[in-house]
């Protein structure tokens, strides 16, 4: 059984925040984008990650964007300070992943299409609420904390998954008593996103009751979402696929519009 004590101890060290990438933050909540980006461009390794992240396919810029301004001019506020949050997961991930299959290419793979996916999501439903844009790098946050957690644990994760055929989350909940969600929320809370639109990650297991229409729609497309993701063939490889159980019936009010939007070109 993972302690209580145990798990702060893996939230609090996110986001580690070196000197440059916290000036960066600190202009982009001002709403000074291109002080941000100047700042930005000051560490070369911050500036080449930025680039590569919202130049790859599953990002669906149409045309390369080369200069940080213009970058941070682009996504806006909301959308520059979620890429800095990846950033953060970036350099908080484990150099060697013990339980699931990835590494460090197939990770920023993976938080570049959720994140890609959950804009179009955006756009298509038209929200502007800046908390539930930015939300989306939560979940991979979960998984490093996951990973880490499992990690040390591997011996009880390996008898339970073996023994039971259960999925991820699951087990979660027995060696830790929170979920994949409940890590989302902590890890939301520390990063001081606005409470209301955590509440949406209490939804998003498809098992939970949920009062605000909006957040629960953005809910079922974002568990439908993850679901998309990990079923590609690299995160199936990876053992990804198996961190949570698929409920169809939650999803289903949302199904028709999902596949348009993750289809469109």
């Amino acid at each position: 059984m993972v302690t209580p004590q145990e798990l702060q101890s893996f939230i609090e060290s996110i986001p580690p925040k070196p000197q440059i990438l916290q000036e960066t933050l600190r202009y982009v909540e001002q709403g000074e984008l291109a002080k941000a980006a100047n700042t930005a461009s000051q560490d070369m390794v911050l500036a080449a990650y930025l680039r590569a992240f919202v130049n790859r396919p599953q990002f669906f810029f149409q045309k390369e964007v080369k200069e940080l301004g213009q970058i941070f001019g682009i996504l806006g506020t909301t959308g520059a300070k979620e890429l800095l949050y990846h950033y953060m997961l970036h350099l908080f991930m484990p150099n060697k992943w013990e339980l699931f299959a990835l590494n460090a290419q197939r990770f920023d793979e993976l938080q570049t299409m959720l994140s890609g996916y959950w804009r179009r999501i955006i756009d298509a439903e038209k929200i502007t609420q800046p908390s539930i844009i930015a939300i989306i790098s939560l979940l991979p946050a979960s998984i490093i904390v996951t990973e880490m957690l499992f990690a040390s644990h591997k011996k009880e994760v390996e008898l339970l998954k073996n023994t039971k055929n259960i999925d991820y989350n699951t087990i979660l909940e027995r060696l830790i008593g929170v979920n994949l969600f409940d890590l989302a929320k902590t890890i939301g809370q520390t990063w001081e996103m606005e409470p209301k639109s955590l509440e949406l990650l209490v939804c998003v297991s498809g098992k939970e009751s949920c009062d605000d229409a909006t957040l629960l729609k953005m809910a079922r497309y974002m568990h439908l979402l993850f679901f998309y993701v990990l079923s590609k063939p690299d995160y199936i490889k990876s053992g990804l696929n198996d961190f949570l159980e698929f409920m169809p019936e939650f999803v289903e009010p949302i199904y028709e519009s999902f596949t348009k939007i993750v289809e469109q070109k």
